[in-house]
């Protein structure tokens, strides 16, 4: 019988309290953690205070966007971003500079060493920050009013779609979201996004390391198999996954309402 992995799960946030921004960015410095922030956009009406870290190239792709919704997640989640790095490099917010690799994937030109992902979804964004560790992160709003065995059917291996009939009624969304934002952390860790060497079902997330079903070539080996998968749930509407490429790594999560006022967000 197929051994069942565990579905999505709640988190503990850290407060300032009990953890201020100074040791977490002193634990960060130390190496081994990943830093994960949580921001639910229904808690904040201050989308303006973050248009002052943008550049001027970015406020420029910020007001290409159609609809207020992607515009204030974009202001939102790249302001964040620049003044949570700004803390991690002790650089200060103006100078933090992006560079882009051959298929979009951002990287901090500040420094070669720290690596970070965002992903957004509905109201939910979740941001990840690492040390000497390539990390993916993808966070999805459970719409169960699509058809999502159809999509399985597409995008999931064999044994992850014999583990999906295996669930029943709400389990199943629950199951489906625990695979899918595990795959696309994957592909995000990866840098190739829509550009994916592999096709996805031959990509297993069901383990808690990602796994190649067919046989690697040289090519592949870049996308290091030896990742580690964990999912959590950072609200009960909400299904997330994190991929670091290096070992096990200790994680800390962090909900950005509770510590902005201690970074000076008006």
């Amino acid at each position: 019988m197929l051994k069942r992995p565990l579905l999505n799960s709640g988190i503990s946030f850290l407060t300032p309290e009990g953890k201020p921004i100074s040791n977490l960015v002193s634990e960060f410095e130390n190496g081994g953690q990943i830093q994960v922030w949580v921001i639910d956009k229904r808690e904040l009406n201050d989308r303006d205070s973050y248009l002052r870290y943008l550049s001027n190239d970015e406020l420029e792709k910020a007001q290409k966007f159609r609809f207020e919704k992607d515009f204030s997640t974009y202001v939102i989640a790249r302001g964040i971003l620049k003044k949570l790095l700004s803390k991690y490099i002790r650089t200060p917010t103006d100078a933090i500079g992006f560079v882009y690799g051959d298929y979009g994937k951002p990287k901090l030109k500040n420094s070669n060493t720290i690596h970070f992902n965002v992903s957004h979804s509905n109201e939910m964004i979740v941001l990840a920050v690492a040390q000497d560790t390539q990390v993916g992160v993808d966070v999805e709003y459970r719409n169960d009013t699509i058809n999502l065995m159809e999509i399985a059917n597409t995008v999931f291996t064999e044994t992850e779609i014999e583990f999906l009939n295996s669930l029943q009624n709400k389990e199943v969304s629950q199951g489906f979201y625990h695979l899918w934002t595990r795959k696309e952390a994957f592909i995000k860790l990866s840098g190739y996004g829509l550009s994916m060497p592999i096709a996805l079902p031959k990509i297993s997330v069901l383990k808690d390391q990602v796994e190649l079903l067919d046989k690697v070539s040289p090519k592949q080996n870049l996308l290091k198999w030896d990742c580690v998968l964990r999912s959590f749930s950072p609200d009960p509407d909400y299904a997330a996954a994190i991929v670091a490429s290096e070992g096990s790594q200790m994680m800390a999560f962090m909900n950005w309402n509770d510590y902005k006022h201690t970074l000076h967000i008006a």
